[in-house]
């Protein structure tokens, strides 16, 4: 499927229902928190942050067929269109990277505005990596990003965090994963994180 097939009635459905669905999320999350599920509760927060992705994704995809985007936001919206539904790693940067976007304030937004046209760089989604990664780069010394670093540090770890929230599994070592060993806190941190994202993001 490509996005010439897709209507823009489907595109705005899907934004809603991925939004919904990241709150669904949410609330489950911490209902498994409150009863000490730890591994499950953090498996529903990471899975709420990539749906609150998804629907930022389909956003990106709307606003192309909309309005073709040009400028300082490039992506190959066929490629990305793709990724967002079946790649955990790009719906987890979408929602970081973005909601890092939506935060900035207005001199920081205006800073990074003309970094990116003095630099003549854009906020570009890599075929490689799977992720809008290179505003960290570009906007490293930002007080919204140094707010973020710890999130945006445990992008390449949320999946397997997930996974291990969710099975049972032989580890290294002879090891055995058992998801009740999830630590509280950072099952806390990922239910926070997934609050700050929906909290600043409404449909």
């Amino acid at each position: 499927m490509n996005i010439e097939s897709i209507d823009i009635n489907s595109l705005e459905q899907a934004i809603k229902k991925s939004h919904d669905n990241s709150l669904d999320y949410l609330k489950e999350s911490e209902l498994l928190f409150d009863i000490k599920s730890y591994g499950h509760s953090l498996s529903f927060a990471i899975l709420g942050i990539e749906e609150f992705g998804k629907s930022i994704g389909y956003r990106l995809i709307l606003q192309y067929k909309l309005i073709p985007l040009r400028g300082r936001i490039d992506f190959d919206p066929n490629v990305l269109f793709k990724d967002i539904q079946s790649r955990h790693m790009t719906k987890q940067s979408i929602s970081l990277i973005f909601s890092l976007l939506y935060q900035f304030s207005t001199t920081e937004t205006y800073e990074l505005k003309n970094r990116l046209d003095n630099q003549r760089k854009t906020i570009s989604y890599s075929p490689q990596t799977r992720k809008f990664e290179n505003i960290t780069e570009l906007a490293y010394d930002f007080k919204t990003i140094k707010r973020f670093q710890k999130a945006i540090s445990r992008l390449d770890i949320l999946d397997k965090q997930k996974q291990n929230g969710l099975y049972v599994e032989i580890l290294d070592n002879n090891l055995i994963n058992i998801p009740k060993k999830t630590r509280a806190k950072v099952v806390k941190d990922t239910i926070e994180l997934l609050k700050r994202l929906l909290k600043q993001q409404t449909i």
